[in-house]
């Protein structure tokens, strides 16, 4: 998924063991990534302007901000794929070449249940 304009991003959605997550390309580290628990890749939704919470002091308050999960809900939602698409595999050479380097310890291990 890509956007256009000074906002622009991309996302790329991935499975693992059976569910969904996203790496994305962002200046903030923490919306990088999502860990794959989501059981289907149904659809996305416009961008949430978060500053419109700023009245609430969201970003260092500690109460529940189940509200902003709310708004996200609300907003409006568009299919990821047409209907009967697939994705993709990642080569499977890529995916080593990005491992080439990396440090065991520094990766992330999923807990098997």
């Amino acid at each position: 998924m890509s956007s256009t304009g000074p906002g622009t991003f991309k996302i790329a959605p991935f499975r693992a063991n059976g569910l969904w997550g996203a790496a994305a390309k962002s200046n903030t580290t923490l919306l990088r990534f999502r860990e794959p628990v989501y059981r289907s890749l149904r659809a996305y939704s416009r961008p949430l302007d978060l500053s419109r919470f700023d009245g609430r002091g969201w970003i260092e308050s500690g109460e529940d901000l189940e509200y902003i999960g709310a708004a996200l809900d609300a907003a409006r939602h568009y299919p990821v794929l047409p209907p009967g698409r697939e994705l993709a595999p990642a080569d499977p050479d890529l995916v080593e070449l990005c491992f080439a380097r990396s440090l065991p310890s520094g990766l992330y291990k999923p807990a098997i249940d």
